[in-house]
Parts: C-alpha cells; sequence; structure tokens
C-alpha cells in the first residue's frame, strides 16, 4: 500500500498513515470472511468489544411503544422499526450498528488528506475482493467542508494515481445507478452530499433518504460527526441505516457521543495531538474575561483585560523577531471568540470599542501598569494540559515591564502614533471587514461576523467606513507571510472550517463559559494548535533535531509554541480539558485491546513463508480475485477448504509471503501448483478459523 503520497505537493504525515494502515486492518478483518452474513459479521465484532469488559445492554437505545417519546425520537423508532433494526422488545442493540469505525482526530490535523486517501484504500479492497462491491458516499455539514473535500480530489487526481476519484451529487444517484455510466478500469465514483440535506422530505435542497438508501450497501464517510442535537440524531439514524449493510466511518475532532468514543480506532485526538507533540502547548491563564459580563465598557477592568492580550501578543512579535531566518515559524495572532454580535452592548461592540480606545491612546499609565504586572505574574505560574509537566515561564519575561503604549502601538497596530480608527469592508465578502488607524499604513485587525452591514449601520455610527480594492478577501489571505492582521474578531461562525498555524492567543467573551460548550471550546482551541517551525515541517521544533541544533535554547522558541487561552470561565475549561484527558485513556488502552483481538496472528515459529516475487505476487492476486472459484477447483485441482486458505492468504500476504530471493515464475499455472503444494503442507497452521 502506498499511503504516504498524497499529490504532487503534498505526503501523509507519519500518523496520518498510520491512521489509514488501523483502518484497512480494521476492514481486512472484519470483512475476513466473505460468506457471513451481515449480521453474523456484526455479531462476531461485537463479541470482541463484549470479550473486552464492555456491557452489552450499556450501548442499546429503546424506543417502547407504551412510553411518551419525542416526536423526533417516536421518527426514529420509526425508521429503525421499519428497516428491520429493532428487535422484538422495541430495542435497537448495539451490535447491529456497531460496523463502524471511528478517527477521534484534532482539528488541523488534516482529516481531509486521510478521508481521500480513505476512498483509494476502499477502491483498492474492492478491486482486490477483499471487501464487497459497495457504493461510497461522502458526507460533510458545511459547504466550506465539501469544497474543500472537493479541491483536494482534484489536486489528488492531478498526480495521476492508481485510482482517479469521480465526485458526483448523490442527486444523480438513481439515474447514475440505472444507466451505470463507463468508466476507466481504475476509476472509482464517489457520491458526496452535505449531510444536513438528507431528511424525510425530497425537496429543492432537502433529499429524501429513501430514495438513496441503496439496500443499506453504503461505505458512508462522515466527516464533522461530533454534530447530534435532536434533528442531527434523526440524521444519525439514517446514517445508521444507509450504511447498516456497509460500514460508517466517522471522523471528528470532539466525540462526545459514548458510541463514537466506543468505536474509535484512531485516537489523536486534541490531548493526544499535542502530548506527541504535533501541536502547540496549551496554557490556560490564570485570569478570565468574566469583567466582560456585565456592565459599561469604560470599566477599568476590561480594559486591562484587553492590555494584557495586547501586550502579550507584543511580547510574542518580539521572541519571533529574534529567531533565525531559518526558522520563519508564523506571525502571532490573537484570535477574540464573542458571544453576542447584533445585540445593543454586545461583547462585539465592547470589544472593539476597547481596541478603539487603545488605538486613540486612551490608556491611563496606572492602568498599563497595572497589567504589565498581572501579566508577568500569571506568565510565571501557568497551568498546562496535557503537557505532563509544568511549563517554566517564557523567556525574556521581564520584557514586558519595559513596554509602553508605543510599543503596543507599533506591533500590533501598525502605527507610530494614536489614531482614530476606521473601517475597511470587503467587496468580495460581506461577512468581514478590518480595522486601520487613520495613522497607520495596514490594517491591524479583521471582524468576521455573519452580516456586517446591520453591524456597521447599528454599533458604529460616527466611524469612517473605505471598502478595500484588493481581490483578495482578508481572511483568505490571512496564512500568508504579508498579512496584516494580527488580531481576528468573530462569533461562533469561525471556530470551524479553517486551519492556521498563525494564532498564539485565544480570548473567550462570555462564551464557552459552561461545561455543556465542550464541543465549541474544544474545536475552536483546535483551530490554534497547529505548530509550523519552517515551511513543510510539522509539529515542535523538539521532533526535528536537524532544525533544533540552529536555537542555542530551544526554550527560546516555547512562546511560539503555546497557545495561550484566556477563558470565559477558567473552572469550566479546566474541567472541559480534563473531562478529553480522563475520556482519551481509556478510550486509548480499550480499542489497544480489540485491535489486538482483531489483528492477524503472528507468523509461527515452524510455518516458513512462501517466497516470491512482487511481480509475481500481483500477477496471482489479481489471477485469484477475478477467476471462477470452479475454475481453481477444476483446472488446478484446489479443494473448497484450500480455496479459502487461498484467499486468506492473499489478502494478508505481508503476514505469508517473503518478497525477497525469489524467483520469477514464468506461469499462473506453475505458481498455484507451488502454492497449492504450500496450502497443503502447512494448511493445518493456516486455518486458525478467522
Amino acid at each position: 500500500m502506498n499511503l504516504s503520497t498524497f499529490s504532487l505537493t503534498k505526503t501523509l504525515w507519519p500518523y496520518q498513515q498510520e491512521a489509514l494502515e488501523t483502518a484497512v486492518e480494521f476492514l481486512r478483518q472484519y470483512y475476513a470472511d466473505l460468506t457471513l452474513s451481515t449480521d453474523e459479521r456484526k455479531q462476531r465484532l461485537w463479541r470482541t468489544y463484549l470479550a473486552n469488559g464492555i456491557d452489552p445492554k450499556a450501548y442499546d437505545e429503546r424506543f417502547p411503544e407504551q412510553q411518551r417519546l419525542s416526536s423526533t425520537q417516536r421518527q426514529i423508532g420509526q425508521l429503525y422499526r421499519a428497516y428491520g433494526l429493532l428487535d422484538a422488545e422495541n430495542c435497537l442493540p448495539f451490535w447491529r450498528i456497531c460496523n463502524r469505525a471511528g478517527f477521534w482526530m484534532a482539528t488541523g490535523s488534516g482529516k481531509t488528506l486521510i478521508i481521500v486517501k480513505l476512498v483509494e484504500q476502499l477502491a483498492k479492497l474492492m478491486s482486490d475482493q477483499t471487501i464487497p462491491q459497495n457504493d461510497i458516499l461522502l458526507l460533510s455539514h458545511r459547504e466550506e467542508l465539501l469544497n474543500q473535500i472537493r479541491a483536494h480530489v482534484a489536486e489528488y487526481n492531478q498526480a495521476l494515481p492508481e485510482y482517479q476519484i469521480v465526485l458526483e451529487d448523490l442527486k444523480q444517484f438513481p439515474e447514475i445507478k440505472r444507466f451505470q455510466p463507463s468508466l476507466p478500469s481504475r476509476a472509482v465514483t464517489v457520491f458526496i452530499a452535505n449531510a444536513d440535506h438528507l431528511t424525510l422530505e425530497q425537496k429543492q435542497k432537502e433529499l429524501d433518504f429513501r430514495n438513496y438508501e441503496n439496500g443499506g450497501r453504503w461505505y458512508i464517510i462522515l466527516d464533522e460527526a461530533h454534530r447530534g442535537d435532536s434533528k442531527d440524531s434523526l440524521r444519525k439514524a439514517i446514517f445508521n441505516i444507509m450504511s447498516r449493510n456497509g460500514f460508517l466511518f466517522n471522523f471528528s475532532a470532539t466525540f462526545t457521543d459514548p458510541k463514537d468514543q466506543l468505536t474509535t480506532i484512531y485516537n489523536l485526538n486534541l490531548s493526544e495531538f499535542v502530548r506527541q507533540g504535533y501541536g502547540k502547548h496549551i496554557a490556560i491563564l490564570p485570569d478570565d474575561t468574566s469583567a466582560y459580563s456585565a456592565g459599561d465598557y469604560t470599566n477599568e477592568r476590561k480594559q486591562e483585560i484587553v492590555l494584557q492580550a495586547l501586550l502579550l501578543l507584543t511580547y510574542l512579535k518580539r521572541i519571533r523577531a529574534e529567531l533565525p531566518v531559518s526558522l520563519p515559524y508564523h506571525s502571532p495572532l490573537l484570535v477574540v471568540f464573542v458571544n453576542s454580535v447584533q445585540a445593543a452592548n454586545s461583547d462585539l461592540e465592547l470589544f472593539f470599542r476597547e481596541l478603539e480606545r487603545v488605538g486613540r491612546g486612551q490608556v491611563p499609565p496606572t492602568c498599563l501598569e497595572q497589567a504589565k504586572r498581572m501579566l508577568v505574574q500569571h506568565l510565571q505560574s501557568l497551568s498546562t494540559p496535557f503537557s505532563g509537566e509544568k511549563h517554566v515561564a517564557p523567556p525574556r519575561v521581564t520584557w514586558l515591564t519595559t513596554f509602553q503604549l508605543q510599543d503596543i502601538l507599533q506591533h500590533v497596530y501598525h502605527a507610530e502614533s494614536p489614531g482614530l480608527t476606521e473601517v475597511i469592508i470587503s467587496a468580495q465578502d460581506q461577512r468581514e471587514m478590518a480595522l486601520k488607524l487613520k495613522t497607520g499604513e495596514r490594517p491591524y485587525a479583521l471582524i468576521r461576523i455573519g452580516e456586517t452591514k446591520n453591524w456597521l449601520q447599528k454599533q458604529l455610527r460616527g466611524v469612517e467606513i473605505l471598502e478595500s480594492v484588493q481581490e483578495q478577501t482578508f481572511f483568505a489571505s490571512l496564512n500568508q507571510e504579508d498579512s496584516p492582521i494580527n488580531i481576528l474578531l468573530g462569533s461562533r461562525m469561525f471556530y470551524e472550517g479553517w486551519d492556521s498555524s498563525r494564532p498564539n492567543i485565544a480570548l473567550y467573551v462570555n462564551i464557552g463559559k459552561q461545561q455543556e460548550a465542550r464541543k465549541f471550546v474544544l474545536q475552536s482551541i483546535g483551530r490554534g494548535v497547529r505548530i509550523s517551525p519552517a515551511p513543510g515541517v510539522r509539529g515542535r521544533l523538539e521532533k526535528h533535531p536537524h532544525l533544533q541544533a540552529q536555537v542555542a535554547d530551544s526554550h527560546w522558541v516555547e512562546p511560539l509554541e503555546t497557545l495561550f487561552i484566556c477563558a470565559a470561565s477558567r473552572p469550566a475549561m479546566h474541567h472541559i480539558l480534563a473531562t478529553l484527558d480522563a475520556v482519551q485513556q481509556p478510550v486509548s488502552s480499550f480499542n489497544q485491546r480489540v485491535k489486538r483481538v482483531l489483528s492477524p496472528p503472528k507468523l509461527p515459529q515452524n510455518l516458513s513463508p512462501f517466497a516470491i516475487t512482487p511481480e509475481d505476487l500481483h500477477r496471482l492476486q489479481r489471477y485469484v480475485a477475478h477467476v471462477d472459484p470452479r475454475i481453481l477447483w477444476a483446472a488446478h485441482g484446489y479443494q473448497p477448504c484450500e480455496i479459502r486458505l487461498l484467499h486468506k492468504v492473499l489478502n494478508r500476504a505481508r503476514d505469508y509471503f517473503q518478497l525477497h530471493n525469489a524467483q520469477p515464475v514464468p506461469s499462473i499455472r506453475q505458481l498455484l501448483s507451488k502454492l497449492h503444494l504450500y496450502l497443503v503442507t502447512y494448511g493445518h497452521l493456516l486455518d486458525d478459523g478467522n
């Protein structure tokens, strides 16, 4: 399997390849015996879970007809009943929907590349007749994410891979299946749709899933699988039904459903991503933004919070300027998540007013000095989840005591002196507007919300408004080296669907205050944990000794390799992250046990491997995959039990074949004759019943 190559310019990181290897091996074991019925196959997998201590009733769902249920629950129960998934007691036994595998992967870990390569591996496994010939369906909940998948597929296809991926809108499924358009032998059709559009009605955008149900024979790849309010629970039932005779792959950075956690086969969630050195350290500042909960925006405490964030950003800019040019890292960015946007005295407006006041130079010296003192104390007593040891104080932290308003204006506002704020609106995107000081040359902040026109009219009367003439939006160019944006402000709309290595500070205002905000908090933190010390290099400097040698003290880069969090509620933030870390340990250990049970047996010591050249092995696999078993019996002398063993060893070639020191064999007949002798000789060792 070629799991490393993706496109002409991209290769997969080791952890992405490991995720794919795990998926392929899991499929091989789940479909090890293609003579089993779907229910027999599911029960075999479920017995593996039960053997590892799982309560057989803990994951069942009940839909009792006598009890009062919500309308959604009644709908779900009726659907499951209609498709034969409920038992006589109106219970959905989890074994009937355990044909699934979860990939719990941190935001920014490159799930989309894995998804596209997974399609390739499904095509290969179907071609080799290792798994059944089912249709493939890609689902995601946002058009931006679907477009991202389309772009990655196009990039993948440009490299002329072994299998070309042809994307088709799910709406075209009935017509395509009816006429079966001819495709090149090495092409695979993949249907794609917005998961939110799968419903119980057929409308312009919505799709009645029953028209596309396909006998439940789908390989479904579901991105952002963590979604789960009442409507999405109905959709989860739809996904279970559509994949009931196929397989469901769930990808998410924030699994909260116990079923998804149970069936996770690859875990690189936020805590593991950081722990393994692929992401930034996470440091929670001792202070929080609870002062923003109420009161006048001129409150000195509010300004102190904003000043601390601006001082920390200035400090990070200074640290980056001291690094050698061979380690460009990123331009540090402050990301501000606010709860309210359009309301009077909204969180967004209050924060904007504070930025405006600082830009005008309206900062009492006592407030600035207090902000510096508090920030130095905070940086000397950081809380760092997932790192395994307490963070030491960042280098040159005493720099902060010397910073003046002029330093903030220069490094953050792109200005040498205070000035009034003006707004630059984008002609290409009505969701964004940039902030700039009249005394500055470039904009310093970007506000990105659902709709800016009303906000400008209601909250920013009297502020001068200009129109951008640049072709690319500020948000689209955020990752470019020359991006002037140092502060990004927004609400829930941009906590997912974009990736950047730039965020170093995440500040939450009245959002993420409750433990129930777990999904939002984990997704938004995930926006900021990516780290790249140099182009094409992923992970903290400690993972790259050849780069580490260029810095006399690796402690120097730690601030740039840290995401500093100022929470809306520090206790809630701690609880959310601690819960993630607590869940991650049993999930990892449990799935390691499951994989050990499902993994292929080690070659017995008294079993000699069969020597064959890679070319002969490929010829043999292709021949056996396409020939009628009766020909193997009549022309080559294979008994039925030996044909089963033949398929087994060819499907798990790396366990039974030695691909070195072998002489080519001129004909298939001779190859099958030699292999037949091998199976007859070692059949008692090969046949382990799997």
